[in-house]
């Protein structure tokens, strides 16, 4: 099924570089925004559910451990989509970890 879906996708990724009638210089541009909008998509997905499951652990997560529970909604969100970012373009987790009981 997701196999399906991937060709479809490059239909329609094939069909909108033609009707922007793209050079083969401005394809490369049309990748690489692609290739960062994907990155930011599942920055912000994966960044969401790592804030979201630290709000479980009611006294013992990642927010408590690094002193963020005092800080506002948006910048815990900064902090986790920070955590997702570095977990997608480097080998480890960096300096904020995931913690917890279990």
């Amino acid at each position: 099924m997701s196999l399906i879906r991937i060709a479809i996708s490059d239909r329609i990724d094939d069909s909108v570089a033609k009707h922007l009638l793209l050079s083969n210089h401005t394809k490369q541009y049309y990748s690489l925004i692609r290739l960062l909008l994907a990155n930011f998509f599942f920055a912000h997905l994966f960044g969401s559910i790592f804030l979201a499951l630290s709000t479980l652990e009611d006294g013992y997560s990642w927010i408590y451990k690094y002193d963020f529970y005092a800080d506002s909604w948006f910048a815990q969100y900064v902090y986790s989509v920070y955590w997702a970012t570095t977990i997608m373009t480097t080998v480890g987790f960096g300096d904020i970890t995931p913690t917890s009981y279990v």
